[in-house]
């Protein structure tokens, strides 16, 4: 049984290599670079749910624009694929408690109960951006 939605076409093999090497970069821009691929791959329909791993990885940087197409990944994913959305959360948690970050506003999702809204949020603060405009 597949797990992916129908309408998604599985990405090239050697393309999601590729990818998986560029994710995997040292180098900053190469990496921000891979993540701007990924999104655009998924944006027409390709499915690079694969790269779940390595983008989530790719969240470990002090760079708010690479932190932000993270999230726009993970979003995209969190719909079709929660039980890895869940997983992302908590490595976000982890990373954000190494930084003892306070909770910021938002944990009001969280605190209403709603489910969407608490995945989100989490996610945003997991990546750092609570409170920051953009989001």
């Amino acid at each position: 049984m597949h797990t992916r939605a129908p309408h998604r076409r599985r990405a090239a093999s050697g393309e999601i290599h590729e990818l998986k090497e560029e994710l995997r970069s040292l180098d900053r821009p190469k990496k921000k670079d891979a993540v701007k691929k990924v999104i655009a791959a998924m944006t027409v329909g390709k499915d690079v749910s694969m790269l779940f791993p390595d983008v989530v990885n790719c969240m470990q940087t002090d760079d708010l624009e690479l932190k932000k197409l993270v999230y726009l990944y993970l979003i995209n994913y969190a719909k079709t694929q929660p039980d890895l959305a869940i997983m992302a959360v908590n490595t976000f948690v982890k990373v954000r408690a190494a930084a003892a970050a306070p909770p910021g506003p938002a944990a009001v999702p969280a605190a209403c109960g709603s489910r969407e809204l608490s995945q989100r949020a989490a996610l945003g603060r997991g990546l750092g951006l609570a409170g920051r405009q953009g989001v």
